[in-house]
């Protein structure tokens, strides 16, 4: 396999694990470009919405761990499977898959909204980003309410 894809499979994994762990100021650090785009509709885009979101939850969850099941490469863009354990206060678990794509200095920008942006600039299609229930997006796929559903999915107290 291309080098560069092992390596960004690397940093991408180190990239989630350093984040995990508590030290987002070290991941943004070592593995972010200029700029980065966050997919999960319960944090802020940016650098400093990603670190406020992980500073967080590293009090809220002081233990938590994550396990990399798979990662899969495939020109500039790196897709993690994740088994993730939250524990007190609510004992949570989840299987996540993340997206990551590389820029040219081959760190970290984002993905899903880079994808929209495809899409858009290649058919002329505009697109609204909504947030929705996980509950409803299967049928509101079904019955056309919305025609994709795309980006991070977090369990909320609700």
């Amino acid at each position: 396999m291309n080098n560069q894809l092992e390596q960004n499979k690397l940093n991408a994994i180190a990239f989630y694990k350093t984040m995990f762990d508590g030290d987002p100021e070290k991941a943004i650090e070592l593995y972010v470009g200029d700029e980065y785009r966050q997919h999960n509709p319960m944090v802020a885009d940016g650098k400093a919405g990603i670190i406020e979101y992980f500073t967080r939850m590293k009090k809220e969850y002081p233990i938590k761990e994550v396990r990399f099941v798979r990662a899969i490469a495939q020109g500039d863009l790196v897709a993690l499977h994740t088994h993730q354990i939250w524990r007190e206060p609510d004992n949570k678990e989840y299987i996540t898959m993340d997206f990551f794509r590389f820029d040219e200095n081959n760190k970290i920008v984002g993905f899903e909204i880079d994808l929209l942006n495809e899409i858009t600039k290649k058919t002329g299609i505009k697109f609204d980003v909504a947030n929705m229930s996980f509950d409803g997006l299967i049928s509101a796929l079904k019955t056309g309410k919305i025609d994709i559903a795309i980006s991070g999915m977090s369990a909320t107290d609700e």
